[in-house]
């Protein structure tokens, strides 16, 4: 990320095979590119109301993730039920970061099941 004020913006090429990387190399550079900006207080902001306290829990575990690696994963899973004090429902996919674009159909069928649970 190229960090840019109040804003970060990827670098592309490094972030594409990453960010997408069970996508083939001209899908995942093109969906890279339409990415937009991310604030950066979204990564070191104050929470404002930690909503996680009141809702119930799910947590689409991305096996294969490259950015968010299975054991970042279960620290930030285990570090919600610590704060919390409720269990996280997991629904392991074999997919990495966004199984929305690169798995929609299993990603949906995830969803459901955590929205039901």
């Amino acid at each position: 990320m190229i960090d840019q004020g109040e804003y970060l913006h990827l670098h592309v090429e490094k972030a594409a095979p990453v960010v997408f990387s069970d996508l083939s190399e001209e899908t995942a550079l093109e969906m890279t590119r339409m990415m937009p900006p991310q604030s950066v207080a979204s990564f070191n902001g104050p929470i404002s109301y930690p909503d996680f306290k009141d809702i119930a829990l799910a947590w689409i575990f991305c096996e294969q993730d490259k950015l968010c690696t299975p054991e970042s994963q279960r620290e930030s899973i285990a570090n919600i039920e610590k704060e919390s004090g409720k269990t996280v429902s997991v629904f392991p996919i074999n997919s990495g970061h966004c199984p929305n674009v690169s798995q929609p159909e299993a990603f949906l069928e995830h969803l459901h099941k955590a929205i039901q649970s």
